[in-house]
């Protein structure tokens, strides 16, 4: 006698990580808007910033910008999501979707990490060989160095 398998395929995950009353979903929403708002607008301002005063056109502060548009790509990975499920009927997310969201999430982290350990490594330069910081850190090697990231 062959032994039956497993057929069934997942399509869809269920989130029930918050309340399914709907006044309370209102309220977290409001909430989580005003959070999501405030971080783009805030690292959208830091960006804009840094862009427009030339005072701040060092590898300090371009990389500090990288990370801001870093986070701007982070809260928009995850925080919209959340809020159409905060509103809808429905709280399924698809499985592709939620592995999309897992791995620009993932993705991004790393990229993170490897940000800061460029920065990290544009703060040794700038300490132990501060005369001749702009001509070892240049434009395109912060450029290089970014998009290696």
């Amino acid at each position: 006698m062959i032994p039956r398998q497993n057929q069934s395929w997942v399509s869809e995950f269920i989130l029930l990580g918050f309340s399914s009353h709907p006044t309370t979903n209102s309220i977290l929403f409001t909430v989580f808007l005003l959070i999501y708002l405030s971080s783009v607008m805030g690292n959208g301002l830091i960006i804009m910033l840094i862009c427009m005063d030339t005072q701040l056109h060092t590898p300090m502060y371009f990389f500090l910008c990288i990370l801001a548009m870093l986070d701007l790509c982070y809260v928009t990975t995850t925080m919209p999501q959340l809020l159409v499920q905060l509103l809808a009927d429905s709280q399924a997310i698809s499985f592709a979707g939620c592995w999309l969201q897992m791995y620009m999430f993932g993705a991004l982290a790393l990229t993170e990490c490897i940000l800061f350990v460029v920065m990290a490594y544009d703060r040794h330069l700038a300490i132990f060989y501060p005369l001749s910081y702009t001509v070892i850190l240049n434009c395109d090697l912060c450029i290089q160095l970014s998009v290696g990231t």
